[in-house]
């Protein structure tokens, strides 16, 4: 894809190409792929400014270093001005001033998203007092969605889109490997998958997990789309009833030692907790 550097449009979709692929990655992107991505960034922004949605790609850019964290929580404030709604760049600023070690401007930050979004932090913050855990702003944000999760997955949406406009034979044979390969993954988790290795107050979260516990951050998503909306909301409030038990049979293996019927009831919280 040939960019016209004067098409702000043009710049934005060719930095969001780039980025998707690896979006999951979070700290492990080659340094040439994220300046390069960076430059058409910011082209798109001076030539856009006014789309929220270049300059919250801007800041998702900038928040892989930390000395550019700055110009990342400014980029994240003006997506926001621009898009008040948005609950992914809402949620990243105080994330960001969380790991810039602003600790009381991040719990700040939460407490108002907390009243936008609905969230009850009381009830949060009992929980982490009842299993010992610090109140701090990473554990608040607990409580809320994922933001660089959710960043990446938008990524790996819009340049799906791009793709399909592009080239639409080439995203349609693309579409469809991955569909195949996520079948695949599914087919041989369900095969391996050893219910009775689960603890029997969790078995009824088996079936789901066999099925969706993908550890794939590409399938996973595109296998729970599948699911039809009642499934879905039936099988959040099952995990939400039985968290806390599932995270402490999750918390008596030792490290690199979590067993696959557990490592899927994990991938299955988290696939959950992506699309709710």
């Amino acid at each position: 894809m040939r960019t016209n550097p004067a098409d702000g449009g043009a710049c934005f979709q060719l930095a969001v190409l780039l980025l998707a692929p690896d979006a999951g990655s979070y700290y492990y992107r080659r340094r040439s792929l994220l300046q390069r991505g960076r430059k058409l960034v910011n082209r798109a922004v001076a030539l856009q400014p006014g789309k929220w949605d270049r300059h919250a790609l801007l800041g998702f850019v900038c928040t892989h270093r930390p000395q550019d964290h700055s110009i990342a929580l400014e980029a994240f404030h003006t997506a926001l001005r621009l898009n008040p709604k948005d609950k992914v760049v809402q949620v990243f600023i105080p994330a960001l001033l969380a790991d810039m070690g602003r600790e009381r401007e991040a719990i700040a930050a939460i407490n108002a998203i907390a009243r936008q979004q609905r969230v009850n932090l009381t009830s949060h913050r009992a929980a982490l007092r009842k299993a010992g855990m610090p109140v701090n702003a990473d554990n608040l944000l607990q409580a809320f969605i994922r933001p660089r999760n959710f960043f990446a997955s938008d990524l790996w949406t819009a340049a799906e889109r791009i793709r399909r406009k592009l080239q639409p034979a080439a995203h349609d044979k693309a579409v469809k490997a991955e569909r195949d390969d996520c079948l695949r993954r599914q087919r041989e988790l369900r095969e391996s998958f050893d219910s009775a290795r689960v603890p029997v107050p969790l078995r009824s979260l088996s079936a789901a997990a066999s099925r969706y516990g993908i550890g794939d951050d590409g399938c996973r998503p595109l296998l729970m789309k599948r699911m039809t909306r009642p499934t879905r909301l039936k099988l959040i409030r099952e995990a939400r009833k039985l968290a806390r038990p599932v995270q402490e049979w999750l918390d008596g293996f030792e490290p690199g030692h979590m067993s696959d019927e557990a490592a899927a009831f994990m991938y299955l919280l988290e696939g959950l907790e992506e699309t709710e």
